[in-house]
């Protein structure tokens, strides 16, 4: 097995990642487009600011730098892991203490 650097694994963990990309991005682009823009998948036709992608490419894309970020800069897992339970259990606890 040849000894690689670290810089040499964060390389192809950034050319895997695309191929590696979770389920999960689907139901978080939809749930970002139902809560900021109401639905509306598409930008209006009448709109003067005529863009070349469509807005579900724009949240996706978004989806997928916000998720690559903390994936090359981190080197354990568990942090990664921490804050999506610190994150998580924040909106549960918000959400469990409505009556």
């Amino acid at each position: 097995m040849p000894v690689t650097s670290p810089l040499h694994r964060r390389f192809h963990n950034f050319l895997a990642f695309p191929q590696k990309f979770p389920m999960e991005s689907f139901v978080a682009r939809h749930a970002i487009i139902t809560l900021f823009y109401g639905g509306q998948w598409d930008d209006d036709e009448n709109d003067e600011n005529v863009t070349v992608i469509d807005r579900s490419s724009r949240v996706t894309i978004s989806l997928f730098v916000a998720a690559l970020i903390p994936a090359m800069l981190l080197h354990d897992l568990g942090v990664v892991l921490a804050l999506a339970g610190t994150i998580g259990g924040s909106y549960l606890s918000y959400i469990g203490t409505k009556k």
